[in-house]
């Protein structure tokens, strides 16, 4: 079952989609680099005193620390579509004054930005060591697994092929059905935003009633689910189908 066709389908007519990706079992697409897109957000805000926790604080404040600490894969049908990378920041400052204005503006720039990234935890304390003030942040940076980072994006792959008896004694022809997934995702941070529904209609405008071939019968719809998302991030699972006839030479 090959969805060559059905991505060359939904690329050409559903402009609103900036990628249609082909899933693989596994997820082999590239990871993306989440520390460095941190780095790059929020380095600014600290004069570039930004880095992994593997390299020691000079002392010099504002800074930021980071450590990851978990990365998670979120599987749908067996198929890797996003990855959720968990991080402890540790900001630090001279003044616990300062330390609120640097967090608060850690905070402003992570919700304006258009990756899919949420604060999950946070805790204020002192730093003995560096006679400073600090706060740890905990976030969760989610991106999908593809060869770039642009959204809206939907996945395709093939979830199930099942056929009917053969209705005759002396000879196997037989109608096999099969169901395909698409798994459309779109970020409710980006600017503008693309709403799920005008992209879910788009894509049954393409899909509904197309033949993939001759010896194919046409496009049906079947389902439609919504998948827990994060980080602003909407995810929507879309079952098509069609059939074919299968007979012994």
């Amino acid at each position: 079952m090959n969805v060559d066709g059905i991505v060359s389908r939904l690329d050409s007519q559903v402009g609103a989609l900036a990628q249609v990706i082909a899933a693989t079992p596994g997820g082999s697409q590239a990871p993306y680099d989440t520390s460095t897109a941190l780095v790059s957000l929020l380095g600014s805000l600290v004069g570039g005193r930004m880095h992994p926790i593997t390299i020691r604080d000079a002392g010099t404040h504002p800074s930021i620390v980071y450590q990851m600490v978990s990365s998670t894969a979120s599987r749908i049908d067996g198929y890797r579509v996003t990855q959720t990378d968990t991080f402890v920041l540790f900001v630090r400052h001279a003044s616990y004054d300062s330390l609120i204005t640097t967090v608060n503006s850690v905070i402003a720039a992570i919700d304006a930005a258009a990756s899919a990234i949420e604060v999950t935890d946070m805790l204020f304390d002192f730093d003995d060591d560096q006679a400073a003030y600090r706060c740890n942040i905990e976030l969760q940076f989610t991106y999908v697994v593809a060869g770039a980072q642009t959204l809206p994006c939907a996945y395709v792959y093939t979830i199930d092929r099942s056929a009917d008896e053969s209705a005759y004694d002396n000879f196997v022809k037989q109608r096999v059905t099969n169901d395909y997934g698409i798994i459309v995702i779109t970020n409710s941070n980006a600017s503008p935003v693309v709403s799920m529904d005008s992209l879910l209609t788009s894509i049954m405008a393409a899909l509904l009633g197309w033949s993939q071939a001759a010896t194919f019968n046409e496009f049906q719809y079947r389902s439609g689910s919504s998948v827990e998302g994060v980080g602003g991030l909407e995810i929507w699972r879309e079952i098509y189908s069609d059939s074919e006839y299968v007979s012994q030479s």
